[in-house]
């Protein structure tokens, strides 16, 4: 089950596209890494610009992010991924 913390305004829109997130986290993932996803409705904080610098992996951890996240087309999702993957793989 996949958590999600989402704003109140926002929380109707994400409710609408649960099927299509479902569908893309599977794909990206492996079929089945998510079988729900529960909204929970509260604030987000701000993300501050520079806020922190990203964990520093080793050099197989960062061949193996490399190579996980080449699959992405799209560079923003790329980035986002390999910032998720980051935090991941760090124990962030």
């Amino acid at each position: 089950m996949l958590h999600l913390r989402v704003d109140g305004p926002r929380a109707v829109l994400i409710q609408h596209e649960i099927g299509q997130i479902t569908e893309r986290v599977n794909a990206f993932l492996g079929y089945g890494a998510i079988s729900r996803i529960r909204l929970v409705q509260a604030p987000v904080a701000a993300r501050q610009a520079g806020g922190g610098a990203e964990p520093h992996l080793g050099a197989e951890a960062e061949q193996r992010l490399g190579a996980m996240v080449s699959g992405a087309e799209d560079d923003r999702l790329k980035a986002a991924l390999d910032r998720l993957g980051r935090g991941v793989l760090s124990g962030r």
